[in-house]
């Protein structure tokens, strides 16, 4: 199955050609191996809804700077990061928010693959009251589109992670919303979460 250009980055410049018109230099998309393409984009919704009702504050900005540490859960990368736009929360532009990211394993929950930072990287993330990342909370903003690996392995940035010319479908490796999405999932009113629904169902 070919997908549409809907979530194809513009860095790629490529077209999607339909199989049929295909020319032998162009490149078709394909889905990945083993991955249910239409089920895995269907449920990303859901995952930037259930996101967005857990966080408190929700932030745009430039990693500045990252460094190794030991903390309470162990190792961990603390990214500096310069907050360009406060979707959510009380911080503001131009403040400095520390993150701390473990080395091993997810950050919780049971996603598969925590984020790798790199100096320079323009990122949202999601935080809890306390400014903790959320669990798959940190997406990389790279060419129109907000990424987030789905796997152990994976690079943050997809412009590093495989040459596109040569490429399957981007959810058999991230998750991947566009911006206007992401933007809007921040900046929209917090409802109940899901620990909170769950409580209310059970009285």
């Amino acid at each position: 199955m070919v997908r549409t250009s809907l979530f194809a980055p513009a860095f790629f410049a490529l077209s999607l050609p339909a199989v049929s018109a295909a020319a032998p230099d162009e490149v078709v998309y394909r889905e990945p191996a083993g991955v249910d393409v239409e089920a895995e984009w269907a449920a990303l919704p859901d995952e930037m809804a259930e996101l967005s009702e857990e966080a408190t504050h929700v932030l745009r900005g430039e990693i500045l700077t990252t460094r190794e540490d030991i903390g309470g859960p162990g190792p961990m990368t603390v990214v500096a990061v310069v907050v360009d736009d406060a979707y959510r929360g009380t911080v503001s532009p131009g403040s400095v928010v520390e993150l701390e990211i473990p080395l091993e394993g997810p950050i919780s929950g049971d996603r598969p693959s925590r984020p790798v930072p790199v100096r320079g990287y323009d990122v949202a993330v999601f935080l809890d009251e306390t400014g903790a990342l959320l669990d798959g909370g940190m997406f990389l903003i790279e060419g129109g589109f907000a990424w987030r690996p789905n796997r152990a392995g994976v690079l943050l940035s997809p412009r590093l992670q495989r040459d596109w010319e040569a490429i399957v479908d981007p959810i058999g490796d991230y998750d991947v919303f566009s911006l206007d999405d992401l933007e809007a999932a921040g900046r929209a009113r917090r409802g109940p979460s899901a620990s909170q629904r769950r409580s209310r169902r059970r009285r």
